[in-house]
């Protein structure tokens, strides 16, 4: 995916980058379509179990917070249960005093049909017997160290909880330096899990790139993250090893290990410790319905740090570290939570999510930006309050590996001197090719999933449909401030300089159809020697395939850029590249010099021409609809099918203020302080040589493509003052022109 630093320039591919490079408060959880049964959801974004969760109640909540609310060794994480005597499966609730109870109504654990003791020490080899690998149990932790050397298999529908003495503490479970030990559940059909884990220190465990240390189906019985889990009350960390291959874990800076937690569908974390896990706290791909609330989320990120090219860089470094990241997620809400001193981005949505609620949370003192919505589509970004990210604001981050720079200034100093080493500013809410989209439907829930309201064959619709808002956050003494920035090169799908475009999302399930979204045929009268006389159309040199992707599948292509003479098909629509006017549309072929058109557009000669066939991402879809409906001259909207482009995002109602004297390394030389509204023109799609670029539009608030910042509150203090770049990326406009025409940005707004 992007790296969080570097937008223009070409970096090293890492697994998780899918291309090179890089108000009004929406619905909860709106379900439609549901079938075999359901009904219409009535959730409304609260968390179950978990009081004073109002992720969609901005009045109860009150806006952005004034300061973190730390997690990590309060009170809050000591469990209530204290039994600390003999082991052994007890099936008579509350026979043993400390113990949870259950079975019934109005016990700790209803459905619960007994509970299993595990004492302190080496369980090692009882976790990989599999004797906690049951259903319907409590296995509960007694006070004291677990060490646990091998695997543990766990069960479905059971529940994995700590104990506290005063005398002996909490029940930690302990990988042991990260040995050979790690957790694996048994689900009791397709994913469906539904584990939950309360009041346990799980520490000192190894997992490799982009997995986890929790969260994992045992391979025996299927792949990929539990469903349905919960996480209360944990300590999830330190868990700073990474297994690469060798017999022994890596520990510590640049070690190559993965996340906290796997995040499956219907999981919620909540009121946890999760902190120094190597890769982050949580990652999810392809998942409803998850809830990540009141969670103090902190360095986490070292074991891919520096994420970042130059000698100093980490071999494991792939632009997918920080405090936690999600992929492919529909309306996940990541609210309330205290975020900070991570290892590079602190919240991060990396790559067609849709529907995100971000909000509440206080964010602080992260290497890089502080949130991060990359490659994806309709979200609110609301009352968060983002403190001294992107420079050493809580003292010098470490040296890069071996002690070298990042890119070619040193690590310590945090991700805005670095990205301006690239030449570009950096942001504390940075939005990548992302914004609001109410083009797609409704996404189908893969079987299995429970979703509340709703049985089998769901349907999720988006939240924020066609919005993505950024308003009522506080921003302080960051090194940057907003950036809404479109890289034209990117698409949902395949590149093959063009693209193959995939249907939004779908990775959850939705089908793409394989002939729509390819890349059109196009043919192209390069040489201007056309004539048009009537209806019939003569090219003397003939017709060259620019591009020849239509109706066929992915993996087939790449065929752009064909150097032949090619006759056009019936259909295709014919443009003038001159004037861009819509000539008709193709009714017989004679040869690839002569054809005739549905009408006569006026004679002509000397011309160039366009031909595109209907389907994929050409102008002819974007004329009306269809081949042959008159529009005018297309222009950059033709590519919002595919293109991951930067659009209807709003900016309104925010706090920005920057202390120069405070923020290190704070001027203008560094790329400190900038908003920017940007695109790069990578030199594709081929036909954005032909037409608008999409640069032209991105920046205007009025008749561009709906992005607009407003109503917001700026504040500079000490040397150097606000900057903005509009346009085509680079392009440094001042304050008046910012907010003057073409762009007309920040109406209303108060600078001081």
């Amino acid at each position: 995916m992007l790296a969080a630093l570097t937008r223009s320039v070409r970096i090293r591919p890492g697994s998780r980058r899918h291309l090179i490079f890089l108000l009004v408060i929406g619905p909860a959880l709106a379900v439609a379509g549901c079938t075999g049964g359901g009904t219409a959801s009535s959730w409304n974004g609260t968390v179950p179990g978990v009081s004073g969760s109002t992720s969609q109640n901005p009045a109860a909540a009150g806006g952005a917070p004034r300061s973190g609310t730390p997690i990590c060794a309060q009170k809050i994480l000591i469990s209530p249960y204290s039994y600390d005597g003999a082991p052994g499966t007890f099936t008579t609730s509350g026979a043993n005093p400390g113990l949870p109870t259950f079975g019934s109504r109005g016990t700790d654990f209803p459905d619960a049909q007994k509970i299993i003791v595990v004492p302190a020490g080496d369980n090692s080899g009882a976790a990989s017997a599999g004797d906690y690998q049951v259903a319907r149990t409590i296995v509960y932790f007694e006070p004291g160290v677990h060490e646990l050397t091998n695997s543990m298999y766990t069960g479905n529908h059971s529940y994995y909880i700590g104990g506290y003495s005063k005398q002996t503490g909490k029940a930690v479970i302990n990988g042991v330096n990260g040995g050979n030990g790690s957790f694996a559940s048994k689900p009791s059909s397709g994913n469906a899990v539904y584990n939950t884990w309360e009041y346990l220190t799980i520490e000192n465990f190894a997992s490799t790139v982009n997995n986890a240390v929790l969260g994992n189906i045992n391979s025996n019985y299927g792949n990929g993250q539990d469903d349905g889990d919960v996480y209360r009350y944990d300590t999830i960390g330190p868990n700073e090893y990474g297994y690469n291959g060798g017999n022994a874990p890596r520990t510590g800076e640049s070690n190559g290990g993965g996340y906290a937690i796997n995040v499956g569908n219907d999981t919620t974390i909540a009121y946890n410790c999760l902190t120094q896990d190597a890769q982050g706290a949580f990652n999810g791909s392809s998942v409803v319905n998850v809830s990540i609330v009141h969670n103090e989320i902190s360095r986490n990120g070292l074991g891919e740090y520096p994420d970042s090219e130059g000698p100093g860089g980490s071999q494991f470094g792939c632009g997918c570290s920080g405090g936690g990241k999600l992929f492919y997620s529909v309306n996940a809400t990541v609210d309330y939570n205290y975020v900070h001193d991570n290892y590079n981005v602190g919240i991060w949505f990396d790559f067609l999510n849709s529907g995100a609620d971000i909000s509440y949370n206080y964010i602080s003192s992260n290497w890089s930006a502080g949130i991060q919505y990359e490659a994806s589509y309709n979200a609110r970004i609301a009352d968060n309050t983002l403190v001294g990210n992107s420079w050493p604001s809580d003292g010098p981050w470490p040296a890069g590996v071996k002690g070298g720079d990042c890119n070619t200034v040193t690590c310590t100093q945090g991700g805005g001197i670095i990205a301006g080493s690239y030449g570009n500013p950096q942001a504390a809410i940075y939005v990548a090719n992302s914004g609001g989209n109410a083009s797609f439907g409704p996404i189908k829930v893969p079987n299995g999933v429970t979703v509340p309201g709703c049985a089998s064959d769901c349907k999720v619709a988006s939240r924020y449909s066609g919005h993505l808002w950024i308003t009522g956050n506080q921003l302080i003494n960051n090194f940057g401030g907003v950036s809404v920035y479109t890289d034209t090169n990117r698409y949902p799908g395949d590149i093959d300089h063009d693209a193959s475009c995939a249907t939004p999302l779908g990775a959850l399930q939705e089908t793409n159809d394989t002939l729509y979204y390819q890349q059109g045929t196009f043919l192209q009268d390069s040489n201007n020697d056309a004539t048009v006389s009537g209806d019939q159309v003569t090219t003397h040199s003939g017709l060259m395939a620019l591009c020849d992707d239509y109706g066929k599948p992915p993996q087939s292509g790449p065929a752009n850029d064909v150097d032949a003479v090619k006759a056009p098909v019936v259909g295709m629509a014919v443009f003038n590249l001159s004037t861009g006017d819509f000539l008709g549309t193709v009714t017989s072929v004679a040869s690839a010099h002569s054809f005739t058109l549905s009408k006569s557009p006026g004679d002509a000669s000397g011309a160039g021409l366009l031909l595109s066939a209907y389907g994929g991402c050409g102008p002819a879809d974007y004329v009306g609809g269809g081949p042959g409906i008159k529009s005018g001259k297309p222009a950059a909207y033709y590519w919002d099918n595919c293109m991951l482009g930067s659009r209807n995002v709003t900016v309104s109602h925010n706090t920005f203020s920057i202390n120069a004297n405070v923020v290190k390394g704070c001027t203008a030389a560094n790329d400190c302080g900038f908003q920017q509204l940007i695109a790069f023109n990578a030199g594709v799609p081929t036909l954005m040589q032909f037409f608008d670029s999409y640069a032209n539009l991105i920046g205007k608030s009025a008749q561009g493509l709906g992005n607009a910042w407003m109503d917001n509150t700026y504040t500079w203090t000490g040397p150097g003052q606000w900057s903005f770049e509009a346009g085509l990326q680079g392009t440094h406009v001042s304050q008046s022109q910012w907010r003057g025409a073409p762009y007309d940005q920040d109406a209303n707004s108060a600078f001081s």
